[in-house]
């Protein structure tokens, strides 16, 4: 996320040479001075740098990091761009996608682990990342509220899938941590009322190829019109008992698909030809 937010980092970054000329300047002139404090030293720069006018910032430092932040906050929200605290409405259109995504990485990881992965990266203090490191009390109150509305976000998610999450708050400590039981009666429910419906599912014979059923199941899953829970080697999986195809290696068809050079989808082209045929012998 820090290479969004280029304009910030820049700022924090001079401020840190600029602290940084100042320190070993007053170093080197008091170098025969015994009761000198680097450390000490340091903070009264950074602090007088920060808050006061100097001949680096003319309104001080704190004043420009606001103004930088705040607009480039602005400028990548108005893009809809996900990043690490984007406004909710963007959190919540581009979840489903990071979760395919996550799951396409990782096939045999159950969707609760992404869940538990964006938790602990909002439940970290607002100022863990480096853009977000110098934020004031009212901008940290900003943040806060997307926050909150994240992690409520993913509490209802979780429930979704059959887990209960707490969320815990140490406002002493300024921390915030989570605990996640399996909602068993909830999982066991959903597993029976699956198994009775596959049990009950005659299957169909497939008549077209291998590749043609890669074709489509891949397509499917790319429009996410599946179950998004499932992996895609779930899919293929589930697509291959239900058409009565022999086992095969959906990732070599795949390879075959991509290879294409022309014609990349026949299958879909033969699919829509088909439709818009019996559309128009109706009509």
């Amino acid at each position: 996320m820090s290479e969004l937010f280029i304009k910030t980092n820049k700022f924090l970054k001079e401020f840190q040479k600029n602290l940084r000329l100042e320190v070993d300047k007053l170093s080197f002139e008091s170098s025969s001075d015994e009761s000198f404090n680097k450390d000490d030293t340091e903070e009264e720069i950074k602090y007088w740098l920060w808050e006061n006018t100097n001949k680096y910032y003319s309104k001080g430092a704190r004043l420009g990091y606001k103004e930088i932040f705040e607009k480039e906050h602005k400028e990548l929200n108005d893009k809809e761009l996900y990043f690490h605290y984007c406004k909710f409405k963007t959190y919540e259109r581009t979840y489903k996608n990071r979760l395919n995504n996550f799951k396409e990485k990782y096939e045999d990881a159950d969707p609760v682990y992404f869940i538990q992965d964006e938790l602990k990266e909002y439940l970290k203090p607002i100022d863990f990342e480096k853009p977000f490191k110098s934020l004031d009390l009212e901008q940290q109150k900003v943040l806060s509220y997307t926050r909150d509305k994240v992690v409520r976000f993913l509490v209802e998610q979780a429930k979704t899938i059959g887990y209960n999450i707490t969320i815990n708050v140490d406002e002493s400590e300024w921390t915030m941590s989570y605990e996640i039981e399996e909602i068993k009666s909830v999982n066991d429910s959903l597993r029976l009322k699956a198994n009775d419906t596959i049990n009950n599912i005659k299957s169909l014979k497939w008549q077209g190829t291998e590749l043609q059923l890669t074709e489509l199941a891949k397509a499917l899953k790319e429009s996410n019109l599946l179950n998004p829970e499932l992996s895609q080697k779930a899919i293929f999986e589930r697509f291959k008992e239900f058409m009565q195809v022999e086992n095969f290696n959906e990732a070599d068809k795949l390879k075959e698909i991509r290879k294409r050079t022309k014609d990349k989808t026949p299958l879909l082209n033969i699919l829509e030809t088909s439709l818009n045929n019996w559309i128009h012998r109706k009509d």
